[in-house]
């Protein structure tokens, strides 16, 4: 994440925790989603950082992934409801 550049919109980053367990994987005892572990995709700028127990391979298609999506998405029109209400 180091190597892209600061990103200038508030930014949600989604990360899978189902990966290799315990010291003995690649990871050691890093939390990882079985392909990456989470500090590969962790960066100073990002604040908000949500976990969830899914692999790599189907956090795409992962209802626990809409729904996380769903509800920034909702809590953005809100905010962006009360700004303009506040003009």
């Amino acid at each position: 994440m180091q190597e892209i550049s600061p990103l200038s919109a508030p930014t949600t980053v989604i990360i899978g925790t189902r990966g290799f367990p315990g010291s003995h994987g690649p990871f050691g005892s890093e939390e990882n989603d079985g392909v990456v572990a989470a500090s590969e995709v962790s960066a100073d700028e990002i604040a908000d950082e949500i976990r969830v127990p899914v692999v790599h391979t189907l956090l795409p298609s992962s209802r626990l992934v809409t729904a996380v999506i769903l509800r920034r998405l909702a809590q953005d029109r809100a905010a962006e409801s009360a700004i303009g209400r506040a003009d």
